[in-house]
């Protein structure tokens, strides 16, 4: 299943404003509460803020792969990192490799609850 924090790019593929995030999270929140999925993925800063609505996001690159509970979507969100940022995963302790084995293994943690 996948759905879109926001549902158009914002001009020049800048990075959304937090008005743009909050116009586009009902149709977020109604899409997943529809769907009524175990966890919510979210790929990058930007999509995992939106999932998380007014919650605080403390160091986007130090919640990855910690699942988080949103009140605005009822289940965990599991923040991911975006695929043009998987360089990043050096950053996090990982190799590719090992970090995609790290996040099969959050997502099956995550599916139980």
């Amino acid at each position: 299943m996948g759905c879109v924090v926001t549902k158009c790019c914002p001009p020049e593929n800048r990075d959304p404003t937090d008005a743009r995030l909050a116009n586009c999270r009902p149709d977020f929140v109604g899409e997943i509460g529809t769907r009524q999925p175990a966890a919510v993925l979210t790929t990058g800063k930007h999509a995992t803020k939106g999932a998380l609505d007014d919650e605080s996001l403390n160091g986007f690159l130090y919640s990855v792969l910690d699942p988080l509970r949103s009140a605005a979507v009822n289940v965990p969100v599991v923040p991911l990192l975006h695929v043009v940022s998987r360089s990043l995963a050096p950053r996090q302790g990982y190799s590719y490799v090992g970090y995609t084995a790290a996040v099969s293994d959050t997502v099956t943690g995550v599916g139980g609850t």
